[in-house]
Parts: C-alpha cells; sequence; structure tokens
C-alpha cells in the first residue's frame, strides 16, 4: 500500500472516530438526562401521591404507587438501557477503529476505549450502571410497597388493589427476570 493510500485511509478512520465518538457522548447526555427527568417527574408524582396518605378511601393513592410511579420507572429504565446500549456498541467501534489505527501507523495511535476494556478500568462503570438500575427498581420497591403498607394500613383489599399488587409483582419478577438474562450478559460482555 502507498503512503497517500495509507494516508487517505488513516484521514478517513479519524473522521469516522469523530462522528461515532460524537454519537458516544450524545447517549452519555441522553443517559444524563433521562435519569434527571425521571428523578424529577417520580419526586413530584412521590409527593403528590404521598399528599392522599391519610385519606382512607381514595382511590388514587392507589393509582400512582401502583400503576403510575411503576410505569414511569420502567419507561425510564427502558430509555436509559437504550442509550447505555448505544453507548456501548459505539465504544465498541471506536475500539476496532484504535486498532485498525494502531495497525496503520503505529506512531500516532490512540486507544482510550482500548484502555479502559483491557485495563479493567471499565468495571468501575459498570458498578454504576447497576447503581442506575438498582436506583430504578428501588422506586419500583418502594412504591409497590407503599400501596401495600396503604392497603394494610386501612384494611383495604378490594377488587382494585389486589389485583394491582398482584400484577405488579408479577411485572416486577418479570423484569428482573428479563435483565438478568438478556441485559445483564449485554453488559458484561461488552466490556471484554
Amino acid at each position: 500500500m502507498s503512503k497517500i493510500e495509507e494516508n487517505s485511509i488513516f484521514l478517513f478512520l479519524i473522521e469516522e472516530y469523530k462522528s461515532i465518538r460524537f454519537e458516544s457522548l450524545g447517549a452519555i447526555k441522553n443517559q444524563h438526562s433521562s435519569l434527571r427527568i425521571a428523578v424529577i417527574i417520580i419526586s413530584a408524582v412521590f409527593t403528590y401521591a404521598y399528599g392522599f396518605w391519610k385519606e382512607e378511601e381514595n382511590v388514587l393513592i392507589y393509582v400512582f404507587f401502583l400503576i403510575c410511579i411503576p410505569i414511569i420507572s420502567y419507561l425510564f429504565l427502558g430509555i436509559w438501557l437504550g442509550e447505555l446500549a448505544r453507548m456501548l456498541r459505539a465504544g465498541n467501534y471506536i475500539k476496532t477503529i484504535e486498532e485498525k489505527v494502531s495497525k496503520i501507523s503505529p506512531d500516532w495511535s490512540f486507544g482510550f476505549e482500548s484502555w479502559l476494556r483491557n485495563e479493567g478500568k471499565i468495571y468501575s462503570l459498570r458498578i454504576n450502571y447497576y447503581a442506575v438500575i438498582c436506583f430504578h427498581y428501588g422506586i419500583i420497591i418502594a412504591s409497590i410497597l407503599s400501596g401495600i403498607i396503604h392497603a394494610f394500613k386501612f384494611s383495604n383489599w378490594n377488587w382494585f388493589t389486589l389485583p394491582l399488587i398482584i400484577i405488579n409483582s408479577m411485572v416486577f419478577f418479570l423484569t428482573l427476570w428479563f435483565f438478568y438474562s438478556f441485559i445483564n450478559p449485554f453488559i458484561s460482555d461488552e466490556f471484554k
């Protein structure tokens, strides 16, 4: 391969690297934005729902605790996981570009993504990802438990509360199973 061809391939890889890096940064910004918006919305709904706590017969408390808050949390967790997958795919592709650049020009190479993955530095990032997932599941658990506690406190087990609690519990365990079976291996495999 001639020097001109090497330079043109090298410049192409640099431009591709820049565009994919921009894609990765966009995914990171979207992750942070979705997390911020989720915290604001869920905090507002929790605050509003606790305003009905002392009302014995108000069905709205169960609508908020057993329907709205879990759905909002699942929705934002799904958005966040989608952006995480987008970021991880971009990072893996950047790693392949870094490897190609280092083959073409060993003197002028960069390897941030390779360094993260090869040196084990990515493990600390994985802990952050699990923390966000645990945060969302914690919100769901707190919301379901709040609904159950309110039902116990006022002996308000009826046609509306009991099915909601059962359905919420089933959905919760199904999403845990889905995460453990599909998402967790994806996160673990992406960091190898």
